[in-house]
């Protein structure tokens, strides 16, 4: 018996072993009488993890400090415990002494100790851990709702195992359930447009290749035959060789965007056409056409003005008519026009002579038109010339030639009134019924007593007064000597 002592000094050792780990642990453990039910002791951590102090716990069963719901819950644990002598619940609800719900994870086990049954519980707070999980969940859920609400989803390939993992959106972009894609690099080619297959291909190949980024637009098609066009861009991690390991892709559906670029392009195309039809138009054209803002600056200018100024478009577009050189007095007074266009909402003419830098003069009529927005205020205002040099001459020259007319006029009129005799004006044979008499001297009543008015008014009145013996001879003179 002379090891006796080594052996009760070796179990005192063992035991001081087990009492500081069951101090110093971080998980809280409870003992229980596997009979009665109750805690008989309580490490500090269970102490301080749930608020109670070391008296409040001994004595009591895990229902009266909350780890299980009642009493009768707790029966059945203890049933099941001492069936399996091992139960483990991976998320129980506590409520500590002041209220504070934490997450545990509950282990507890029965085992003999001096012939007589014990029951341990471990007691591990995961509530940091079930936080991050949560967090990480509703992140999980907020990058979902964000892809689906932008057409974004990800993809994550490994390429040694060649595991193939797509976001939930990418399903839904490539028309795809879990179960149709069976998530390899070859399932992913098999969901692009035949027609794009090569393309992205290629552009896998020299992304692996570390030749260009990943950044590729293709097709995909639907089972129900619905196109999608989907943009792509991704990155590969390679180990220190240079080894591709994992590519890393987003995928974006830009199918309406496509079609808004598209109907852009198109739209942009009418309204070139449309300029280029316009441009040509006024262009073709004599008159000079031009389009302000509302600071009197060129938005338009055709051709023929383009001509008249000697610049090109790009040199007029901007300009007022002050940059573009034109008499200071001029040029105000044509910005006061402008203004009082866009102020009043009414059409202004006007006429006045220009010498343009061309050096070239002339008379020229003017033409303001508002241009009305949708809200009805003036937003441009377009306006067209038309030189008139050519008419004004015209015009001076047919008033010079009246004035002309007006003095040969009065000289005749004077030669006229001074001459003894009758000078009259017929039209018209003489002896037509229908000649007719336009004009006679005021002589006529003084010599032969018949009035203006009777020689005018009378077809072939002349004749009429002549003596009845004579009239036959003097028709014939007349006819003979007609003009």
């Amino acid at each position: 018996m002379s090891y006796a002592p080594d052996l009760i000094e070796d179990l005192r050792i063992s035991e001081r072993r087990y009492r500081r780990l069951f101090e110093s642990a971080r998980d809280g453990i409870l003992i229980l009488d596997a009979v009665t039910r109750k805690i008989t002791d309580v490490n500090p951590f269970m102490v301080e993890l749930l608020g109670y102090t070391r008296e409040e716990f001994l004595g009591k069963e895990l229902w009266e400090i909350g780890l299980l719901k009642d009493e009768e819950e707790s029966i059945a644990a203890f049933k099941e415990l001492q069936e399996k002598t091992y139960i483990r619940y991976d998320d129980m609800p506590l409520k500590t002494n002041d209220g504070e719900r934490r997450e545990v994870e509950f282990i507890s086990n029965v085992y003999t100790e001096n012939g007589h049954q014990v029951i341990q519980c471990n007691i591990r707070d995961i509530s940091k851990r079930v936080r991050t999980q949560e967090s990480l969940r509703l992140s999980e859920t907020n990058l979902a709702d964000a892809q689906r609400i932008a057409h974004i989803g990800s993809w994550d390939w490994d390429i040694q195992n060649n595991q193939l993992i797509w976001s939930d959106e990418i399903y839904r972009i490539f028309g795809l359930t879990k179960t149709q894609f069976e998530g390899t690099y070859e399932g992913f080619i098999r969901a692009i447009h035949p027609e794009d297959r090569q393309s992205v291909q290629s552009a896998v190949d020299a992304a692996l290749s570390q030749i260009a980024p990943y950044n590729i637009e293709h097709r995909v098609v639907h089972s129900d035959g619905v196109e999608k066009i989907v943009c792509e861009i991704g990155e590969v991690k390679f180990d220190v060789s240079g080894k591709p390991l994992q590519f890393t892709a987003t995928v974006q559906d830009i199918t309406e965007r496509k079609r808004q670029e598209l109907s852009l392009i198109k739209l942009t195309n009418q309204i070139e056409r449309e300029a280029r039809v316009f441009n040509t138009t006024l262009s073709a054209i004599a008159d000079f056409a031009y389009i302000f803002d509302c600071d009197g600056r060129f938005v338009y200018a055709n051709q023929a003005l383009l001509n008249l100024l000697g610049l090109r478009l790009d040199e007029v577009v901007g300009k007022n008519f002050l940059d573009l050189s034109y008499p200071d007095e001029l040029a105000a007074q044509i910005q006061q026009q402008i203004q009082q266009v866009f102020d009043t909402q009414q059409e202004l003419r006007g006429e006045r002579p220009y010498t343009s830098p061309t050096s070239k003069s002339g008379y020229y009529e003017y033409i303001f038109n508002p241009v009305f927005a949708d809200d009805g205020t003036v937003e441009l205002v377009a306006g067209s010339t038309r030189d008139i040099t050519e008419r004004k001459q015209a015009e001076e020259e047919k008033m010079l030639l009246a004035v002309q007319i007006e003095q040969q006029h009065e000289r005749l009129s004077n030669i006229i009134d001074n001459v003894a005799g009758v000078v009259w004006e017929a039209w018209g044979m003489p002896d037509a019924p229908t000649q007719r008499i336009d004009f006679i001297s005021d002589y006529v009543e003084t010599m032969l007593g018949y009035t203006v008015e009777e020689w005018c008014g009378t077809p072939n009145f002349w004749l009429s007064i002549v003596h009845p013996e004579d009239r036959e001879r003097m028709a014939r003179v007349a006819s003979e000597n007609f003009l």
